[in-house]
């Protein structure tokens, strides 16, 4: 087993023992397939838009997962107490910029919300206008809806950038995944063409470094987080090769990582 397998494995189960409760402020398309990636992973996912109980919500979680694909005011205004709450407690906040870039509403929400948090992740294009947004630009360039018309690779100066801004840690999620740390960077490769047919691939990935978060540092949870994604679609596309089976067998493959990998690597 490689080094990078091998941490997988050993951060997933560091969640299964933790049980984190990740509290998902995500958008309604996609809630269903990040919340069973999430429990596939061994986390508890709590998914919720309700203000009223936002404190109390992030109270009880480990980490905060804040998706803005379906953007609605309620929905914003859930957004913003629990990033206010989270900051006040402590607890890292994962935020996923859906279609920044595509409408002035979104392109704003994302920079308002990206200001608490731990980690962005996101596709190229997302990235790329979401810096330019912090330089002031609002322009829409290269969006195709909330898919990337870039490539990780020409979103590297932006998501560097978006760390010196912030001084989070940000994830380019794509043919190569690039993720870029105030002292550390690293690209990952691999996942196959089924993953752009299936919508919440990357809504997932999003959940499952939110959940990682709560056991490790910030440039681990998203580094291991898209290991983890790579290596699952592999395995998945080894014997699937239509998306509706794929998103099942995908989901199959996080939920069997864990301790008979780990087994596996020590014989």
């Amino acid at each position: 087993m490689k080094k990078i397998e091998l941490e997988v494995c050993e951060i997933i189960q560091e969640v299964r023992k933790k049980k984190p409760v990740v509290l998902c402020a995500t958008n309604f398309v996609t809630m269903e397939f990040v919340a069973n990636v999430l429990l596939a992973v061994g986390a508890s996912p709590i998914v919720s838009i309700c203000a009223e109980e936002a404190e109390e919500l992030v109270r009880i979680s480990s980490a905060v997962y804040i998706n803005i694909g379906t953007l609605d005011l309620q929905f914003l205004e859930f957004c913003r107490y629990v990033s206010r709450f989270a900051l006040r407690y402590e607890i890292p906040v994962v935020v996923d910029p859906v279609g920044c870039g595509a409408s002035n509403l979104r392109t704003s929400v994302s920079v308002e919300i990206a200001k608490c948090a731990t980690i962005i992740r996101g596709n190229a294009s997302e990235i790329m206008s979401l810096s330019r947004a912090f330089d002031g630009c609002f322009e829409s360039k290269n969006i195709g809806g909330v898919d990337s018309l870039s490539s990780s690779e020409q979103a590297k100066s932006s998501a560097i950038a978006i760390v010196r801004n912030l001084g989070c840690v940000v994830a380019a999620s794509g043919e190569k995944d690039l993720i870029v740390s105030s002292e550390n960077s690293c690209e990952l490769f691999g996942g196959c063409e089924l993953m752009q047919n299936i919508t919440g691939m990357g809504c997932s990935l999003t959940g499952l470094a939110a959940a990682f978060s709560s056991v490790s540092d910030p440039f681990t949870a998203s580094r291991l987080a898209s290991a983890c994604f790579c290596m699952c679609a592999d395995k998945a596309f080894e014997t699937v090769k239509a998306p509706g089976s794929f998103r099942q067998s995908f989901i199959d493959e996080v939920y069997s990582l864990g301790a008979s990998n780990l087994r596996a690597s020590e014989e």
